[in-house]
């Protein structure tokens, strides 16, 4: 595949239960922690940070347990303090700390020094649908482009109209002041931010993701 802009930078936390004992990264060990998908970004980013932090997860011969929950699932388990903390992504870390007596222990922009950009998500293209297609994604990618201008000079406006279009498409909506907070953790971009996409990937490899053994993904021509 090739990635072909940016879309969104940063918008991931690590939250913690308020009772959950955890006031120092000294108290991770013993405790059981949720990301949203098994090799995801979060779930890197969950079993990287008590690696860096003296800890292995249970599958590597430590006491830290690392659970892949679905985000709405994670929300019920945290409410029932069956976990002590997660590793997620906006609105979720939000809905944590507002509805479920969570603490914001890292945000994950504090890892990326020195700006604290980091990619969570990019537009991305198959190298034949580019080749055949040209005009498509010069459309596509103007769109983007002008859309995520209109987002960074109408901040003020995007929670109503972001709702506005989640009504029509879900019949749901996410509560304005849960949508106001999360989106002051996130930054909408059409930069891809590559070098913490190959930090990231490397991440993964070193944890096992792929299996270790398999050769150290290249994404150099992404």
């Amino acid at each position: 595949m090739r990635v072909i802009a940016g879309a969104t930078s940063a918008g991931a936390s690590f939250v913690v239960r308020n009772d959950s004992g955890i006031n120092s990264v000294q108290d991770l060990g013993g405790k059981k922690f949720a990301s949203p998908q098994l090799g995801n970004t979060q779930d890197v980013a969950l079993r990287k940070y008590p690696t860096d932090n003296g800890f292995n997860t249970v599958e590597n011969g430590g006491n830290v347990t690392v659970l892949p929950i679905a985000n709405a699932d994670i929300l019920t388990t945290f409410l029932k303090k069956e976990i002590d903390g997660a590793w997620v992504p906006e609105p979720w870390a939000t809905r944590l700390v507002n509805e479920a007596g969570g603490k914001i222990f890292v945000d994950e922009r504090d890892l990326w020094p020195p700006e604290g950009k980091f990619v969570t998500a990019h537009l991305i293209v198959s190298p034949s649908y580019l080749k055949d297609n040209p005009d498509v994604i010069k459309r596509l990618l103007t769109a983007h482009v002008n859309e995520t201008q209109w987002i960074n000079e109408h901040k003020d406006e995007v929670p109503t109209v972001f709702n506005t279009e989640l009504q029509k498409l879900t019949g749901q909506n996410i509560p304005e002041d849960v949508l106001t907070e999360a989106l002051t953790r996130l930054e909408f971009t059409n930069d891809p931010i590559k070098l913490s996409l190959f930090q990231s990937a490397n991440d993964a490899y070193e944890l096992g993701f792929p299996a270790k053994g398999q050769e150290r993904p290249n994404l150099w021509n992404i």
